[in-house]
């Protein structure tokens, strides 16, 4: 007699067919594709963080270095040439102040978003600034740029030209030329504007590589960023318009649609900026154009002062600093 727990044929597990297979890599890759856009997105507000944290650094350097300075925000615009500075790019200049006077170290707070690492006054080859009418006695030697960099004197960040030159001389025929400006930026001119809309620091753009617009350091190569914005616009007979904010970028955020300004593509939309109060902002380009300007060919003489990008208009003054005013002197 057999027993009822007597020998049972065993099963091996059952495995899994093809189409459960593929189903649950199906499942993978959707969960992939809605997890990885998050991450990416994470990973770019990461880094628009750390640019806002770089930016608020350069705003409290250079408040400090005003209150130690009766005022002045710094010696000028960090450039070497002698026509465009006060003084030799190691010893006059923003960067100069900030590192010789230990307020921060602009090399070690670069924007992480931006593809540009060297700012264009550091290019001895192509479009050169770094020894382009220097100084007498300046060393333009490339060990001596080199050494410069490493002492952190480079930015990814464009000064803006208020703070470089503040306003025009009357008679001024040159926005870049000291001899056509009235100097760095003081306190004295920052009564009529609004402080939280005066900028001073921003992304910037990218050089054209029309221009060269990269450096070969060390076998290395390196995109350049514009230094300084451009200034007013010059309407003819001392009437000088709105500044021209085009050499600011745009470093962060993905744009709906990719544009090419000049020879770049631009696919960002936001850039960020640090004002004269110490405040920092992100502002979008709103019309998705890639720059954050006009220029005299787009606006008619009789047309309206606006940019054309509201929202830039709305957050960042573009005017003349004395009298809060659009154009002067015709013009009010």
């Amino acid at each position: 007699m057999h027993s009822s727990l007597g020998h049972r044929a065993t099963r091996s597990p059952a495995a899994f067919t093809l189409i459960e297979l593929l189903v649950v890599i199906a499942i993978i890759a959707l969960l992939l594709g809605i997890l990885l856009p998050s991450l990416g997105s994470a990973r770019d507000t990461a880094r628009q963080v750390v640019c806002s944290s770089n930016l608020k650094q350069m705003g409290v350097g250079t408040l400090t270095f005003s209150n130690d300075n009766d005022g002045a925000y710094c010696t000028g615009p960090f450039d070497n040439r002698m026509n465009s500075s006060y003084g030799p790019i190691d010893e006059t200049g923003w960067l100069a102040d900030m590192i010789n006077g230990d307020y921060m170290i602009p090399g070690n707070h670069l924007c992480p978003t931006h593809p540009g690492k060297l700012t264009q006054n550091l290019m001895i080859t192509g479009d050169s600034r770094f020894n382009d009418r220097p100084f007498a006695g300046a060393d333009v030697s490339v060990e001596f740029r080199n050494d410069l960099l490493e002492r952190g004197f480079n930015t990814n960040y464009a000064m803006s030209w208020y703070m470089a030159y503040s306003e025009m001389r009357t008679g001024g025929t040159d926005p870049k030329r000291i001899n056509s400006v009235v100097g760095p930026l003081t306190d004295r001119f920052l009564s009529q504007a609004p402080t939280w809309k005066v900028p001073l620091f921003g992304d910037a753009a990218i050089e054209s590589e029309n221009l060269a617009g990269y450096e070969i350091i060390d076998g290395e190569r390196f995109r350049t960023v514009k230094a300084i914005s451009d200034g007013p616009v010059d309407f003819g007979f001392e009437d000088w318009g709105r500044q021209n904010y085009e050499d600011f970028g745009v470093a962060h955020g993905k744009a709906s649609r990719e544009v090419r300004v000049d020879d770049r593509n631009i696919d960002r939309s936001i850039g960020q900026f640090v004002f004269a109060d110490g405040s920092v902002d992100a502002v979008r380009d709103a019309n998705g154009d890639g720059v954050f300007s006009w220029t005299d060919e787009r606006i008619p003489f009789s047309g309206s002062d606006a940019y054309p990008d509201s929202e830039f208009e709305d957050r960042v003054f573009g005017g003349i600093l004395s009298s809060g005013r659009f154009r002067s002197p015709t013009v009010r």
